[in-house]
């Protein structure tokens, strides 16, 4: 995951809801482990959209799947000018593990 340089999220809201299969995090995790922007690529403004504006993530919306080719290329494209700011909140979640965040916040 690490060397990807975009992530196609094809979440789909409706069937989920406000679940995640965490490859959002695994993504994020391995491009914060080596100091490489994240795009993410999905469907709408939903949940795991916001949750990646949220990490600092480019997130790329898309329409339909006939989106799809353009937006990859278009995203990688970019990669090369694309300055990542990890947000506060995902260095607290990706500097660490989530499971140890999750156990701190529990203790406080």
């Amino acid at each position: 995951l690490s060397q990807c340089d975009v992530a196609l999220l094809a979440y789909d809201s409706i069937t989920y809801a406000n679940r995640s299969s965490g490859i959002l995090w695994c993504y994020a995790a391995a491009r914060f482990a080596i100091g490489k922007p994240a795009t993410a690529i999905g469907y709408g403004d939903n949940w795991l959209a916001t949750e990646a504006r949220d990490f600092g993530m480019e997130w790329i919306e898309m329409k339909n799947f006939g989106d799809l080719l353009g937006k990859v290329d278009a995203a990688i494209k970019e990669q090369n000018n694309l300055r990542q700011h990890w947000s506060t909140y995902a260095k607290i979640i990706l500097e660490n593990s989530y499971a140890d965040h999750i156990s701190k916040a529990l203790a406080n």
